[in-house]
């Protein structure tokens, strides 16, 4: 059986790292071939409608996987109804798209990426780092820093993003904050900083708030906690560590992915036996396509 993730982007965009590359790494998969028996779509986009339709019609397993809020979009949830099925990297998006259409939503959360470094602390210097598009959370808590802040993204004035800028300052800094953005948000960053052995200190977040060892609360009296306890900074980082290591592996999300599969591939027979029926293809439906509504 040949798996596909597919996805429009390529190394520099976060859902192609996270929800296609090392996936397809880790279960040996193939990417953008949309003739796949599974064909997954990751951050779809309407140039996935056509690829879908065939798939469908020739029945093979198409899975949506969403990582952005745009269901304003008809677009999206056209794509949404023609799933077999569908993923998501969170359980709050998961309950969105169960509340708003009935779908459940398989969680498949982001695994990490960068390799595990012990917790460390220099002089408690504190970055942040992500897309231009989520610095608006950041401007609203920065008057209220305690010091200058390090900036890695992709903006004119912040350090330039790349991986290598990105693990060179998590290298040099020992605390990376993460203010609240919104909610249907992967925990990607957060989980990447406490890999490299920073101390994260975060607004409430609803990926981030069942994470052990991190600060959640307010990010400057954070900031000052660690910056006068760093031993015991680095030791709540090694138990964040820890549960990390267990929960977010590639691995662990790999066998998630095989699950998720397994279940739309069982939608998709079922669909097609209520398209067919016990008498063969014209007995229910007829003129209608191979997409059914959910």
């Amino acid at each position: 059986m040949k798996i596909s993730f597919c996805h429009y982007g390529n190394t520099k965009m976060a859902s192609y790292r996270y929800r296609v590359a090392i996936p397809a790494k880790e279960m040996g998969a193939q990417i953008n071939n949309p003739k796949a028996d599974v064909m997954i779509c990751c951050k779809p986009n309407e140039q996935d409608i056509p690829y879908t339709i065939k798939a469908r019609a020739d029945g093979r397993t198409v899975i949506m996987d969403f990582c952005d809020l745009h269901f304003d979009n008809p677009m999206y949830v056209e794509l949404l109804k023609l799933a077999d099925g569908v993923t998501v990297a969170t359980q709050w998006m998961a309950d969105y798209i169960r509340d708003e259409y009935g779908i459940l939503a398989d969680v498949v959360i982001d695994p990490y990426l960068y390799d595990e470094v012990e917790p460390h602390w220099t002089n408690g210097e504190i970055m942040w780092f992500g897309h231009a598009l989520n610095f608006y959370s950041v401007e609203r808590i920065i008057a209220t820093l305690p010091q200058p802040l390090r900036v890695v993204s992709n903006f004119d004035g912040a350090i330039p993003w790349s991986e290598e800028n990105v693990l060179a300052e998590m290298a040099l800094c020992d605390i990376v904050i993460m203010p609240e953005t919104a909610p249907y948000k992967s925990p990607n960053r957060t989980i990447e900083a406490i890999r490299r052995g920073c101390f994260v200190v975060a607004e409430p977040h609803p990926s981030i708030n069942n994470l052990p060892g991190i600060w959640i609360g307010n990010i400057r009296k954070g900031i000052e906690w660690a910056q006068q306890n760093p031993l015991m900074a680095q030791q709540r980082t090694q138990i964040a560590q820890a549960f990390i290591r267990k929960h977010y592996s590639p691995a662990t999300q790999a066998s998630a992915w095989r699950a998720a599969i397994q279940k739309a591939q069982s939608s998709s027979i079922a669909a097609r036996d209520l398209l067919t029926g016990p008498d063969g293809p014209e007995s229910i439906c007829p003129n209608q396509p191979m997409s059914i509504a959910m």
